[in-house]
């Protein structure tokens, strides 16, 4: 039992996450050629998939393990090949689940018009002045 310091008033928000249970989510790699640095790029050639830059995760398994599509890129107009590899399935309860659930909140943060600064997300309409100007955030992992 602690015996000094002062106490603090603290302020949490969290929600449980939910799942059903029996799913089941294919992960994909994706190459593209010629080769595309830029995240947001990579995610309009491809739509609307669950995709951290590398890996991309879909509810269905494509007919093909390999599958090539090409897209014009709209800054420049060239034709980029993407290459897309069968992974591996991943299960709930598997470790890539922290990953998935991480792009989908960070995806959820950004549609919810929050400020991005560095890796947290901020609602600068409902800042909490204190003491210490101290910025709170919401972080994912």
């Amino acid at each position: 039992m602690w015996l000094r310091g002062q106490p603090i008033k603290l302020t949490a928000n969290f929600f449980p996450i939910t799942t059903y249970t029996d799913w089941s989510l294919y992960q994909y790699r994706v190459d593209f050629n010629p080769e595309e640095e830029s995240i947001n790029i990579k995610r309009g050639l491809l739509g609307a998939y669950i995709f951290d830059g590398t890996m991309l995760f879909s509810r269905k398994k494509f007919q093909c393990d390999t599958v090539e599509f090409k897209s014009k890129r709209n800054t420049d107009g060239e034709i980029v090949i993407m290459t897309i590899k069968f992974t591996a399935v991943v299960e709930k309860g598997d470790y890539a689940c922290i990953q998935i659930f991480n792009i989908l909140m960070r995806r959820s943060l950004g549609h919810l018009n929050l400020t991005q600064v560095g890796r947290n997300y901020y609602d600068t309409e409902a800042k909490i002045s204190t003491d210490s100007n101290i910025i709170l955030g919401i972080t994912t992992i």
